[in-house]
This record gives structure tokens, sequence and C-alpha cells, in this order.
């Protein structure tokens, strides 16, 4: 047969399960004691995040300060600098216009230096041909012969000029001897004929060859050769 279970005392389960230990306060004094150093620690934490932020916005604050004074005192300097470069970039412009004011003043010279030049150089070289060939005819043997320069000043002997061809009326360059006497004329093949001819009487046309040493020999100043 069955067991039947004895009645149970709910005044006796209150007392036993409900009720609390005799020592619940001790335990919760522990409790709080432990948890209290951490609570502490968080708030203190928090208190120094707090001071820490309070100091980096003065921090800041103070960094935004001295950065307006730099830009400041940079801006008053980058000022400054572009007033003296632009007080000697004018300085340099006027004496660029200076220099061009004297430049201006050497080129009007030279101009008239070159129209005196211009009157000059042909008279000189004019005066030159008359002393040389005065020479050769006065004064010179047919074996001695000064050198004569051509109607522009050129003097003739090892220069490279315009002659002719040995065939046809094909011109090529030709170096011109010396004609230190009458012989070296008579000596001159085609194209050194040609040269000289056209070096003495340069707005003439070219004749024979027999004819062209006969007038280069009045232009050396040996007229009786030339007969």
């Amino acid at each position: 047969m069955p067991r039947i279970m004895e009645p149970v005392s709910f005044s006796d389960f209150d007392d036993k399960v409900l009720r609390p230990p005799p020592n619940a306060a001790e335990f919760l004094a522990a409790a709080d004691a432990r948890t209290a150093p951490a609570e502490a620690a968080r708030a203190g934490a928090g208190a120094g995040v707090v001071a820490e932020e309070v100091a980096d916005g003065r921090m800041a604050a103070r960094l935004r300060d001295y950065l307006t004074q730099f830009e400041e005192r940079l801006g008053k300097r980058f000022t400054h600098l572009e007033e003296l470069i632009d007080q000697r970039c004018t300085a340099i412009d006027q004496r660029f216009t200076d220099i061009d004011q004297r430049l201006a003043g050497i080129d009007q010279r030279l101009a008239g230096t070159d129209q005196c030049l211009d009157v000059l150089v042909p008279l000189a070289a004019h005066s030159t041909i008359l002393m040389a060939k005065t020479e050769n005819q006065f004064h010179r043997d047919p074996d001695d012969l000064e050198e004569v320069p051509f109607p522009n000043g050129l003097l003739p002997w090892g220069k490279t000029v315009e002659g002719s061809a040995s065939q046809g009326s094909v011109r090529a360059e030709v170096e011109l001897p010396a004609l230190s006497s009458v012989g070296a004329v008579h000596a001159l093949d085609t194209p050194q004929t040609y040269g000289y001819f056209r070096g003495y009487y340069p707005n003439d046309s070219v004749p024979s060859v027999s004819s062209c040493k006969k007038l280069i020999l009045l232009a050396i100043g040996r007229p009786l050769d030339a007969q």
C-alpha cells in the first residue's frame, strides 16, 4: 500500500526557506566592501576623462590662438616682402629703361658711323688701288709687282672666287694665284683668268681669255705690257 506523505506546515516552510540566513547582513556588507573600490575607480576614471577633456579643450584653444597670431605675423611678413620685391622690380625696370635709352643713342651713333663707313670704305679702296697701280707702273719691275685690290677692297691673292670651268660656261670656284709678275698674268689658266677679270671688272661681260689678260694687266698698273 502506498505511503501517504505527511502534511507539511507552511509556517515551517516560511521560516526555513524565506527567512534570510542569520549572517545575511554581514554578507551584504562584505559584498559592498568588495565592489566599493571598483565603483570608486570607475568614478575616478570618469572624473579623469572629464579633466583630460577640459585640458584638451584649453590646449586646442591655445593652439588656435597661436596659429592665428602666427598667420597674422606671416601675412605681415609676406606683405612686407611683396612691397620690397615691387620696389626692386620698379628700380630694375627703370634701369632697363635707362639702358634702352642709352642703346638707342648708341644705335643712332652707329647708324651715323655706318653712313660714314659707306663713304670712307670705297674711298679708301679707291685710294689703295690707285697707289698700288702707280707703284706697279712707275716703281716696280715686271717681276716684282704689288698686289692690287679689287674695286670692292678685296685683296685677291690666294682668295677663292667664282671662276669658269674649262668646258662650256659652267662656273666653279677657283683659287687665285699671286700676280707678282707679268709672267704670272700670262700663266693664268682659263678659270683663274675669268676669276680675276670678274674681280676687277664686276659689271662687264667676259671677253676672250687673251682680252681678259690684257685688261687684267691694265687693272694692276701694267698698261705697256698689255699692248
